[in-house]
């Protein structure tokens, strides 16, 4: 990711096949979406400096793939706020829209290209992960055979390639596949 203003050196290095960026309107942070190509795909938080590890690391690293991770001077590995094991290409990523949403005030959604879903996070009290009720998902992953239905939040709409909150407070998800855009309403 390339730092614009002030320009310098890079924002953010290592990042793969980024569909969605979005920043919280909250916090100032940059967050983002990364998938393929078989597996791993993550959602991130990107703060100045990060590295998210491409091409060794997909998904959470293990302490061997950290030892083999080439050192760049100013840039730090994190792992994903959140990674599904089967690939699903997570792409457009929005924080719940401000106003009208009462119930997800504190929500991130991410949609993906493969199912057609639109997942639905619960943003921890600093805003910085997420939290879950389904001990499948403490550990911030989907594990083939895990049950996704406490993030699932909408279905059916095809190949999503964005999600954005839009300037009347609504959530609007485009389908690359079905040619439309959706308006989700509370």
């Amino acid at each position: 990711i390339f730092r614009l203003v002030p320009p310098g050196p890079y924002y953010a290095i290592g990042i793969r096949n980024s569909f969605g960026l979005t920043i919280d309107p909250v916090t100032g942070k940059l967050w983002d979406t990364e998938n393929g190509p078989d597996f791993g795909d993550e959602v991130n938080i990107v703060p100045p400096g990060f590295n998210s590890g491409w091409d060794l690391i997909m998904g959470p690293a293990n302490k061997t793939q950290l030892a083999q991770l080439p050192g760049y001077p100013g840039y730090t590995y994190h792992d994903p706020q959140f990674t599904w094991q089967a690939t699903v290409a997570p792409t457009g990523i929005a924080f719940s829209p401000s106003q009208g949403f009462g119930k997800y005030k504190y929500t991130v959604f991410v949609g993906d290209c493969n199912n057609g879903n639109v997942y639905r996070f619960q943003l921890n009290q600093n805003r910085d992960g997420f939290v879950f009720n389904s001990p499948q998902l403490a550990d911030k992953e989907v594990n083939i055979g895990d049950s996704m239905s406490e993030i699932v939040f909408a279905t059916g709409f095809g190949c999503i390639s964005d999600v954005v909150t839009g300037p009347d407070g609504m959530l609007y998800v485009t389908s690359l596949s079905d040619g439309t855009i959706y308006r989700i309403v509370p």
